[in-house]
């Protein structure tokens, strides 16, 4: 096995654990939304990705292609951060998680008028967008 589909094996991995994480914490807060139907093929899709991880073959790794690969990489970082699992060792950016938890906070209490929401999620947006590609 080369170095590059051993790498795209552990990103697939990685990929895949990070998607159980997403779900056992979507299950575990209740969210509002998510569809009985959408659990269970979510759970599927995990279920059957370990049974067939190991028995994927280089060459099939080989067809995935840049594309895929690359969108994956998006996919774990995107992951990564709506599960705050960043870099704790850039200041930065433990201080924009800060900022973001903080907001996300201030949005549970009921007692914010929409334009209030508005704002805070208008700033948590601009905080993401902004601050984390300057970093």
């Amino acid at each position: 096995m080369d170095d590059k589909n051993k790498t795209f094996r552990e990103k697939l991995d990685q990929l895949i654990s990070l998607f159980k994480k997403v779900r056992a914490r979507t299950e575990k807060e209740k969210m509002p939304g998510f569809d009985k139907s959408l659990f269970f093929n979510f759970d599927m899709v995990l279920n059957n990705y370990e049974m067939i991880k190991n028995h994927l073959s280089d060459d099939i790794l080989e067809q995935f292609g840049e594309p895929i690969q690359h969108m994956i990489e998006k996919l774990i970082e995107q992951l990564k951060d709506e599960l705050g699992e960043v870099e704790e060792s850039v200041p930065e950016i433990k201080e924009i998680r800060n900022d973001i938890i903080e907001i996300d906070e201030l949005l549970k209490t009921s007692e914010l008028s929409n334009d209030q929401i508005n704002e805070l999620l208008d700033k948590r947006t601009e905080i993401k967008n902004n601050d984390i590609k300057e970093i």
